[in-house]
């Protein structure tokens, strides 16, 4: 039994509003790039600053994944089909045949 009785209605919500601020932030392209940088420097700056060994390990794994991540909506941003892909004018795979 959950103990709030909501019933997700408000990780619906926040998932939503994630959603819709994605798609107005990587439409724009200079503000997409931006994003980016951010999300790369965000982990590189955390593997010089630690001190732990753990901590930098952890910080190490992180920056992996936004280096995978970031490569992959670089890409898509160069060629400009992330547009295409956030629009709201997308087909359906049930229309395709």
């Amino acid at each position: 039994m959950e103990v709030f009785l909501d019933f997700g209605l408000f990780e619906l919500l926040a998932a939503a509003g994630l959603a819709v601020v994605v798609r107005k932030v990587y439409t724009r392209r200079w503000l997409g790039l931006a994003c980016l940088v951010l999300s790369l420097i965000a982990p590189a700056a955390l593997v010089f600053i630690t001190q732990g060994k753990l901590v930098r390990s952890i910080a190490v794994i992180c920056l992996a994944t936004s280096l995978v991540n970031t490569s992959l909506i670089f890409s898509l941003i160069r060629r400009c089909d992330l547009k295409t892909y956030l629009s709201k004018k997308t087909v359906s795979l049930t229309t395709v045949k």
